[in-house]
């Protein structure tokens, strides 16, 4: 007979009832989505970093770095792994305002890829490996060759791999970029040996380049080039010029390890830990954004649901003396009658609570999905769903405690 009267009831108060439980679905949703949001960023992001051995620092030097000081570096109590490191923006030969970063990590220890289709990574490798967005945005496939000018000289390989990168997990051109756009701008990584063929033409293009200042007749520069031969020596001092970059994995503090830098090279260089590399800064960024959204406005929804429950529980309560004294008349006590009008928070609670949790994991995969807000931003492999411990007992917590509020309206 109760369940029939609390029904009548919420009828009849419908525009009240509903509008507790809306305000209760927004609060929830929105908490449980933008909590979602942070963890599924922070989880995911990190599991990329990981697969792809994100650098925890990054070395910067004009002079390059040769193999003594990479050896020297990696020498250091602290670092784990270490590897020079190339990335640099060039054009696509043949294409209008199209262009790539093309990466090199010579011992591939730090700063890898994930493919996702094709060849896997060869350290003795002729092909390239395209980001695959880049490639699907134009139109690229695995076995396409693609050419990229370098210092007057033409990167020349075929698509073998398409692949993501943690160090291009935002793929921007600059800081000044703003949004990925892989219509214009992607990335693709070579391996150390097909840089250094690229190395020992240009230093035959810089030779043929002399020889043309000079006013050398063209067949004496052709002659001249077949018999050049460029050293092992030559290529090396060319190759520490071009690598101008290390990148670290290392637990260690930024002042010690700057200080352990300077001692074992001699020299001071720049030393920038992952904190302040665009795609670590940028992802944690929106984790920090998710965690000030879903602390600030489920507040809100939740605080209106309250204030409502209070004065329509109060008014119902009011309402119904006279029906109270006909249940009490009737032998109902008045312990059951405070459960029966208890439980229209109860009920309005968990009503609103199942609601806000479809809410919260649709406005998660709205942000959090490849098809979704982020997935234009980020370019990752793994967009899985991650709830932070917490969300269940806030969750229980909130329904107890809109029951709480609710007995303590209509108690008196």
């Amino acid at each position: 007979m109760l369940i029939r009267k609390l029904l009548r009831t919420a009828w009849g108060y419908k525009a009240q009832f509903i509008s507790m439980i809306l305000m209760i679905t927004l609060g929830m949703g929105m908490f449980l989505g933008f909590n979602m949001e942070w963890k599924t960023i922070e989880v995911d992001t990190f599991k990329f970093f990981d697969d792809t051995d994100y650098a925890d620092y990054r070395l910067y030097s004009e002079k390059g770095f040769t193999r003594e000081d990479l050896d020297k570096i990696a020498a250091i109590d602290g670092v784990d792994r270490a590897t020079r490191y190339l990335s640099v923006n060039l054009d696509i030969k043949g294409e209008k305002n199209k262009s790539l970063a093309l990466d090199v990590s010579e011992d591939y220890t730090v700063s890898t890829f994930m493919v996702t289709d094709g060849a896997p990574y060869d350290k003795n490798g002729d092909g390239i490996w395209l980001s695959d967005k880049f490639a699907a945005a134009n139109g690229y496939r695995i076995g396409d060759r693609l050419s990229l000018a370098f210092q007057g000289v033409a990167i020349t390989g075929e698509i073998v791999g398409l692949i993501k990168a943690g160090e291009h997990m935002i793929c921007v051109a600059d800081k000044n970029q703003m949004m990925p756009d892989y219509n214009t701008f992607g990335f693709a990584y070579i391996s150390p040996k097909k840089l250094r063929a690229v190395l020992e033409e240009k230093i035959k293009s810089d030779f043929a380049d002399e020889l043309k200042k000079s006013n050398v007749p063209e067949e004496f520069i052709d002659d001249s080039l077949t018999k050049l031969i460029v050293t092992d020596k030559m290529l090396d001092e060319a190759t520490d010029k071009v690598f101008a970059q290390m990148n670290l994995i290392s637990d260690t503090e930024k002042e010690p390890l700057e200080k352990a830098i300077h001692d074992a090279l001699g020299r001071t260089i720049m030393v920038t830990p992952k904190d302040d590399h665009i795609v670590y800064q940028e992802s944690q960024g929106e984790a920090e954004e998710g965690k000030t959204m879903g602390s600030v406005l489920p507040v809100l929804f939740l605080a209106i649901a309250i204030l409502t429950m209070v004065t329509t529980m109060h008014r119902i309560a009011t309402k119904e003396k006279t029906q109270i004294g006909t249940l009490k008349a009737l032998g109902f006590k008045n312990r059951r009658i405070l459960r029966h009008y208890t439980s229209y928070g109860l009920l309005i609670g968990l009503v609103g609570a199942g609601l806000g949790i479809a809410l919260g994991y649709g406005v998660c995969k709205l942000i959090m999905s490849e098809n979704g807000m982020m997935g234009t931003y980020f370019d990752m492999p793994d967009w899985s769903a991650a709830i932070p411990s917490f969300c269940y007992p806030v969750l229980i917590g909130t329904v107890l405690l809109l029951t709480l509020i609710n007995f303590l309206s209509v108690r008196q």
